[in-house]
């Protein structure tokens, strides 16, 4: 087969332009090789600091956990003496402010059941281990308010049945309670 000149020209033009394109896919191919070594090792960059931040949150989501018990159980025993819990009094300890004698607290130790007070909530302490205590906050506003009251008229001499048939009858009459203040001559 013979080829001509003109033909050969153009093979020689196409060879040129294929080795043109050649050239330049090559170095888009050593641009794209760069790039993609470049965003491989920031892909491994970006893994690791995940992989550190994970374990981190892990810690932290733990730490909370354990904060937010040791919290509950802190606020559970945050100043939970005779006064605002179910325990009776001899159950605070000789030292709690405020109990053992007149006046401010000289940090002295006093026996539970050497004072007045003492003395006036044991029959009240008997009654509720003896009754298992009331079902409702309702029932134990009645209770302690009749023991409260049995022992206030017990310290004046005075007589509750007496009181409580005052009462109920100011009560059927609309007329105020009857006082449980000591009288003027008392005291």
């Amino acid at each position: 087969m013979v080829i001509s000149r003109s033909e050969l020209r153009g093979l020689e033009v196409e060879a040129r332009e294929a080795r043109n394109r050649a050239k330049r896919l090559a170095m888009e191919n050593a641009g794209l090789v760069k790039t993609n070594a470049n965003l491989r090792e920031e892909l491994t960059t970006a893994q690791a600091t995940i992989a550190r931040l994970e374990t981190q949150v892990t810690g932290l989501v733990t730490l909370g956990d354990n904060l937010q018990k040791q919290l509950a159980d802190l606020k559970s025993r945050l100043n939970t003496d005779s006064r605002n819990a179910s325990k009776p009094p001899s159950s605070d300890g000789p030292e709690v402010p405020g109990r053992g004698g007149r006046g401010k607290s000289t940090g002295r130790l006093v026996h539970p059941t050497n004072n007045l007070a003492e003395r006036l909530l044991r029959y009240a302490v008997i009654y509720r281990k003896l009754s298992f205590g009331t079902d409702s906050a309702k029932g134990s506003r009645y209770l302690e308010r009749l023991l409260t009251t049995a022992a206030t008229l017990s310290l004046q001499n005075r007589n509750l049945f007496g009181y409580l048939t005052d009462g109920m009858t100011a009560s059927f009459a609309g007329k105020p309670a009857p006082s449980l203040l000591p009288a003027s001559g008392e005291a």
